[in-house]
């Protein structure tokens, strides 16, 4: 009986956080073709993040990838959603901050955060523009 309540808790708690990876789907067409990726800015799994970068926009979109947002999902249903699971702000702002310095180089700053849903950011950015790459000369 006791195991068959500690399995039915556990099930709650992965099944019932499942709403902080929400599908790229429920967000539209807004980010349907941008460039994204994932980024580590620490050493455990909650430190992993997806960054979506707009294609059109200045606009850049941070969401838990999947192993953080069930990390996340895990610690809120065991703790009935008493714990403080979900990562700060600063924590999405920095994981923007990282893809943008690999995609446009360092300078970018970021503004405007806007919290669309639990553990979803998105920021306004803005970066200073790149000098075209050097072309080499062709060997003959």
């Amino acid at each position: 009986m006791r195991l068959t309540v500690i399995a039915a808790y556990v099930a709650a708690a992965v099944v019932g956080g499942c709403a902080a990876a929400p599908p790229m789907e429920s967000f539209g067409q807004e980010y349907a073709n941008a460039d994204h990726g994932p980024v580590d800015i620490g050493t455990s799994l909650s430190e992993t993040y997806e960054v979506w970068i707009h294609p059109v926009k200045s606009k850049v979109m941070v969401q838990p990838a999947f192993r953080s947002a069930m990390n996340i999902s895990i610690r809120q249903g065991l703790t009935l959603g008493l714990g403080d699971s979900v990562p700060t702000r600063d924590r999405f702002e920095r994981a923007a901050a990282a893809l943008l310095g690999q995609r446009n180089g360092r300078g970018c700053s970021l503004g405007n955060p806007v919290e669309i849903r639990s553990a979803v950011w998105e920021f306004d950015y803005d970066c200073p523009p790149t000098s075209a790459p050097a072309t080499s000369a062709k060997r003959r």
